[in-house]
């Protein structure tokens, strides 16, 4: 069977990968080692088990895009050189825990997301909301003269 998205690992960081794109109704399935392959199975998603210790790990699908998310970038970047091969991927991208190893995924011709980096933004747009425009301003009281008509 093939799916748009092939999520490899990862545990819960994996698995929230997996549903946030099934949430978009992407066709995605999700390998990894028990327990985390019970919770997408629970969560009703397609799921193959898996140990991920090899480079082609024994999955029986193929899929558009391969996301490689384990915690380890030696192996992320095992799984993300086999990827194209193994699932017939037209596109392959990895997660890299330590942002000093991500020259070995851009040599290799991977696209990355640096984790360490993804959470710093994340947190620093949390705990920094982004201020209104002066044009947003204005246009919030030309709504209020508006609604005041």
């Amino acid at each position: 069977m093939t799916h748009e998205t092939l999520v490899l690992g990862g545990g819960p960081t994996g698995l929230e990968i997996a549903t946030e794109l099934a949430v978009q109704n992407r066709s995605v399935a999700f390998a990894d080692a028990e327990p985390s392959a019970n919770r997408a199975r629970e969560a009703g998603l397609t799921t193959h088990e898996s140990t991920l210790e090899t480079a082609k790990p024994s999955i029986d699908c193929s899929a558009v895009t391969v996301v490689v998310a384990t915690s380890s970038d030696a192996r992320n970047l095992l799984l993300a050189t086999a990827a194209p091969h193994a699932f017939d991927a037209d596109r392959v991208i990895a997660l890299v825990n330590d942002p000093e190893r991500r020259a070995a995924f851009d040599d290799a011709g991977i696209e990355t997301i640096c984790v360490s980096g993804a959470v710093a933004r994340t947190t620093t747009d949390f705990v920094t909301p982004e201020e209104p425009t002066a044009a947003d301003r204005t246009a919030e009281a030309d709504d209020r003269v508006r609604l005041r008509e």
